[in-house]
């Protein structure tokens, strides 16, 4: 039958208890197979096992004769061994009614003898057991027995030992998080209360303050040392301290919080007015301090008095102001209309310029503009003329736009016909280079439109028809082409339509003129050079990957203030007073649009000012590759531009009226001329009223003085002066920035004052809480010990920060503005390099660790990436040179402790097999002879007698084996040489050795040019009787050991050779270990202390030994050992 009893009542609570190893399905350990092996010999048996018991399974940790990793648990004979919790023997399975039927005991591996001692737990649960395992009957002693729960024990104690190392490990490695958390805990803390703008405080029971934070302090103007001899009453005003008090008393009475509104006074006096908690912490049930948080509502209080004051005035003036707002609420309606018509406009503009930019041609650009002006005004037909090569005539362009399908007829018939100067409208407005509308198709002659029936036919009945000029010359211009329109309604000249179409017919014409001049390089690039260098126009050519200057002609180099060699050694970004990121940008744009217009841009010029020109940025072909086309002009004598502003003064107020900047223009009487809409709004004034008042009308006196004090200063001094001006809003006084100019007559005299003040209050705001910011940032960050590295994207170091200079492992010099590359090594740039794109691309930190060899010394340091702005990380390098340490040593000190631990069960497993066996002997001699000495001869009596001797004498030389070692282990074993006959000695050795074995013979053989040597004598004979006992002991009886002796003049060399059982490889590089013993030595007795006193006796002449050895071969031993000669 099978194994199939029923489960231990504590069957859950054992197999959590065996989790708790986490040994199951683990690989191999020494350490275990060292216990089997070692029960194995112990118990004489061809298998042992260590059988772990688990929920379907009996899993092996080691095994010694068996193959199989596990067998089902309900036919483990173990399984009956952990039920019964004491050793179970089975001496013969088959005549065991228990075990007779069990698959392992019919079939393979045909099981006969079983002895498993239970393997416990220190709470006492049985995980499985140390069993051995024979495919006879058979019987152990009672010493084997007691041997094998020895090692059962051994087995637990090594459970145990693996557990708390794991155990060891993981609580370290939760220990290093937990102390990581909590300092980033403490950190945010720690700046969230110092930053805070709320009033935080902590106070002792009798009112000393232990912390306040930055905003208490700032606020109530008290330093730190002062704050040592304050108490909270000294800061609580009379009216409050009361209260104060009683709210005191019940929170240090046990009240969880309380809420409470006081007033404060500071150093100076004045009283605050705060509202905030209370909490108190408590030790013991024992007050220890009083917390609280408040915030100044100082500003609510004033504003609650004079809002109650604002609103019984209010009262008084709503009914008045009702009939007003009705008023202007309908006059906002009609400027809201205007505005969005005029919006209208302007976004049609800058859609069609950028159109007209990204086209690829010039009838490209006609075709755009037709659309985009037909579906803006709502006329059905557009189309363009253009001259012809020999400007005779005007023929149709390509370009065209019609919304309906009966424009098709119309267009078909239009291609066919050409227009002389002066015929029909196309050709009248060609010579007048003037737009003509046409109100009505039906009251025009056949003369003045020629297709009139053509368009009457496609029911059209309106057009339009508009030039696009390119100015040739000062006195003369050219019509590069005609636009006309047509509309299916009569309708009368709307003159805002003519003038927007006629903005758009000069943005072509510009165009036209730009595309003429590139095919104009491109065709001749030594003519460009030619007017290069005498135009006006300041004009350079840039290297688009490098962005340095390639060529520039006299205007742009005296326009810089340089000669145009040194141009040369410069770059776009030396020359352009733009940050780098913006001027990237545009070239890029450059480059996708061909021709970009940057408007005024700000140069840098040699003597360190500052020019403005209007620059076109172009992309061309020169020297056989793409290069930047910079054309600057200098804008400092712009009277054609100025012209054309005052020309379009209706155009400039709708644009000043949807500026949220206070524009206006004074007499110099100081009466308004004019003002812009949002002036009106914040000030509650119809612009035409406002026109003849002065400020002291509008403002308070007090503000209108200093607004006509600054108008004066301007006028004297006829120049632009700027100030901070404050005016009154309806929810508080704000802050202006106030640039104002003198508007001059054409004498040259002045005759008014423009202004433009922009509300500054949230930036005067925003700045004053930056340099709050950066004050404290720049003294956190200088409070940080570690190195900081600022670098962009690119690995290049843009900054540095250190608390102490030397920190610093190369000079800056070195490495700002390098790339982190050409700074580290390649084993540290490397990974460097790819956590900061990670650190870019991902936006979160990255922390690595690396090593540095700096000064000689290896060094550990760890790096936290962080994205710090655009393109650019910030990296703080932190030396953990000296905790990298401690966790060395502290993984050394567990290796050390485990080394130990495995050196305690070696040392445990020997003598209780190496002691057990010689004191039985001397037991059952001794008792022998007790019980039958009288009745023995005496010779019988003294081979007892000698058996006790001998087994002494073994046992007093396993002692001194144990004590010598401990000796050497201890540093106390020293090396003592004297003068000897080194021939001599080893005779004198083999025939000692050869006394006591006459299974083996000993050849000595030596080759020597001086016998006398000085050696250690006793380090000596421990070396040579070690080696050639294990030479007998591992060899075949009858065989031979070699023992051959070589003195050269430096040295003695001693081989032992065998022809044993040899070592296997695995076994040799622990050979000298204490204890150790070789995986193939079986039953043969030994204690593994012979080889490791060889190895320390052999280290005390400084020499050194080797082995050679191949298993079933045999093994060779050679001792080299330098002397001092006689």
């Amino acid at each position: 039958m099978t194994v199939k009893d029923s489960l231990p009542s504590n069957e859950i609570d054992r197999l959590h208890a065996l989790q708790r190893y986490d040994i199951l399905d683990t690989s191999p350990e020494q350490a275990f197979d060292d216990l089997t092996r070692l029960a194995a010999q112990i118990c004489q048996t061809p298998t042992a096992l260590i059988s772990l018991v688990d929920a379907e399974r009996q899993w092996f940790k080691s095994q010694v004769g068996l193959t199989i990793p596990e067998t089902p648990r309900h036919i483990a004979f173990c399984d009956r061994a952990i039920a019964e919790r004491h050793l179970l023997i089975v001496p013969d399975a088959c005549q065991d009614e228990r075990f007779a039927d069990n698959p392992l005991v019919t079939g393979e591996p045909k099981i006969r003898f079983y002895a498993g001692a239970p393997l416990v737990t220190s709470d006492n649960f049985a995980l499985g057991t140390l069993c051995a395992i024979d495919y006879v009957p058979r019987e152990l002693s009672p010493q084997q027995l007691e041997a094998l729960e020895i090692l059962a024990r051994q087995v637990m104690t090594q459970l145990e030992l693996r557990r708390n190392f794991i155990d060891l490990q993981q609580a370290h490695q939760q220990q290093r998080q937990t102390e990581f958390a909590l300092r980033q805990s403490q950190e945010r803390y720690r700046d969230l209360f110092e930053n805070a703008n709320d009033l935080i405080q902590s106070v002792t029971p009798d009112g000393r303050f232990i912390y306040v934070n930055r905003a208490w302090k700032e606020t109530l103007g008290y330093s730190e040392a002062e704050l040592a001899e304050l108490k909270i009453y000294d800061i609580i005003h009379p009216d409050s301290l009361c209260h104060c008090l009683e709210v005191f008393g019940r929170i240090m009475a046990g009240e969880k919080f309380a809420q409470v509104e006081t007033i404060f006074v500071t150093k100076q006096g004045e009283k605050i007015w705060v509202e905030g908690s209370i909490n108190c912490q408590f030790v013991e049930s024992q007050p220890t301090a009083t917390r609280g948080i408040f915030r100044n509502i100082s500003d609510r209080k004033a504003a609650e008095l004079a809002l109650h004051d604002a609103y019984c005035q209010l009262e008084t003036k709503v009914a008045d102001r009702t009939a007003e707002l009705v008023s202007i609420n309908q006059q906002l309606h009609s400027e809201m209309a205007e505005r969005h018509r005029a919006e209208a406009e302007v976004r049609l503009l800058q859609k069609i310029a950028q159109a007209i930019g990204d086209a690829q041609n010039f009838h490209a650009a006609l075709g755009v503009a037709l659309r985009q002006i037909c579906e803006f005004t709502g006329w059905s037909y557009g189309e363009a003329w253009i001259p012809s090569a020999e400007n005779d005539i005007l023929q149709s362009s390509p370009a065209w736009y019609g919304k309906h399908y009966n424009v098709t007829n119309f267009r078909s018939s239009s291609k066919k016909f050409k227009f002389s100067p002066g015929v029909g409208l196309i050709g009248h407005v060609w010579r007048s280079q003037q737009p003509h509308w046409v109100p009505s198709l039906e009251d025009e002659t056949e003369m003045a439109i020629v297709r009139s029936h053509l368009a009457r036919a496609a029911g059209l009945k309106a057009s339009l028809a508009i030039p696009i000029v390119a100015d040739r010359a000062a006195d003369r211009s050219e019509v590069l082409a005609v636009i006309a329109f047509f509309m299916s309604e009569s309708c009368t000249e709307d003159k805002h339509q003519v003038e927007i179409v006629s903005t758009v017919a000069t943005q072509l014409g510009g165009l036209m003129q730009r595309k003429r001049a590139e095919e104009g390089l491109h065709d001749s690039e030594s003519r460009y050079r030619a007017v290069v260098k005498q135009t006006a126009e300041g004009i350079c050519l840039v290297d688009i990957e490098t962005k340095r200057i390639l060529e520039a002609n006299d205007a742009f180099a005296r326009f810089l203030g340089y000669s145009p060699e040194q141009l040369l050694q410069l770059t776009l970004y030396d020359i352009f007073a733009g940050d780098r990121l913006t001027i990237d940008r545009n070239a890029q744009r450059a480059l996708r649009g061909k021709n970009l217009f940057l408007g005024e841009v700000p140069h840098h010029r040699s003597n360190e000012s500052v020019a403005y020109a209007e620059v076109h940025l172009n992309s061309i072909f020169y020297g056989g590759k793409e290069v930047f086309c910079i054309v600057a002009h200098d804008v400092t004598e712009r009277q054609q531009v100025q012209e054309a502003l005052r020309q379009s003064e209706e155009r400039l107020q709708a644009i000043l009226d949807n500026s949220t900047a206070l524009i206006y223009v004074k007499d110099l009487e100081g009466k308004y001329l004019t003002i812009n809409s949002w002036y009106g709004i914040l000030f509650h004034l119809d612009r035409t009223e406002a026109i003849g008042k002065t400020d002291y009308e509008i403002f308070p006196p007090e503000i209108a003085e200093v607004l006509r004090t600054n108008d004066r200063q301007v006028l004297e001094t006829k120049s632009a002066l700027d100030w901070e001006e404050v005016l009154p809003h309806d929810d508080g006084l704000h802050t202006y920035l106030s640039v104002k100019f003198p508007l001059f007559n054409a004498a040259g005299e002045p005759y008014a004052v423009g202004g433009i003040s922009t509300d500054i209050t949230e930036r005067k705001r925003a700045e004053e809480a930056l340099r709050s910011s950066l004050a404290t940032n720049r003294a956190l960050i200088n409070a940080i010990p570690d190195l900081m590295f600022r670098m962009n994207g690119d690995g290049i170091f843009v900054n540095y920060k250190v608390s102490k200079a030397e920190e610093l492992i190369v000079p800056p010099d070195r490495f700002l503005g390098r790339r982190i590359d050409e700074v580290l090594p390649p084993e540290i740039a490397q990974p460097t390099m790819y956590y900061i794109q990670q650190a870019l691309a991902t936006g979160e930190l990255q922390i690595f660790e690396y090593q540095l060899y700096t000064e000689d010394e290896l060094r550990d340091y760890e790096a936290r990436i962080v994205v710090s702005a655009e393109n650019e990380v910030m990296a703080i390098v932190r030396n953990i040179t000296d905790r990298k340490r401690t966790e060395a040593e502290m993984q050394h000190t567990l290796a050390k402790e485990k080394e130990l631990s495995e050196l305690k069960s070696r040392f445990v497993t020997m003598t209780s097999h190496e002691f057990r066996t010689p004191l039985t002997t001397i037991l059952s001699s001794a008792e022998l002879m007790e019980d039958f000495g009288s009745q023995w001869a005496e010779e019988k009596k003294l081979l007892h007698l000698r058996r006790i001797v001998t087994t002494v004498k073994h046992m007093n030389q396993l002692l001194d084996d144990v004590l010598l070692i401990g000796k050497a282990e201890a540093g106390k074993l020293e090396c003592n040489p004297i003068e000897l006959d080194i021939v001599q000695f080893c005779r004198e050795l083999v025939e000692e050795m050869q006394m006591i074995t006459d299974s083996h013979t000993i050849h000595l053989n030596s080759q020597c040019e001086s016998s006398e040597v000085a050696l250690d004598e006793k380090l000596l004979r421990h070396i040579l009787i070690n080696l050639l006992s294990n030479a007998i002991k591992y060899s075949p009886t009858s065989s031979i050991v070699s023992f051959n002796l070589n003195v050269d003049a430096k040295k003695v060399i001693f081989q032992v050779q065998d022809r044993g059982i040899g070592i296997p490889k695995i076994d040799r590089e622990q050979l000298f270990q204490s204890f150790y013993r070789a995986s193939n030595v079986g039953t043969i007795s030994g204690t593994g202390l012979g080889l490791a006193i060889v190895k320390r006796a052999v280290d005390l002449h400084c020499g050194n030994i080797t082995v050679e050895s191949e298993v079933g071969v045999g093994t060779t031993f050679i001792v080299s050992l330098p002397y001092e000669s006689s």
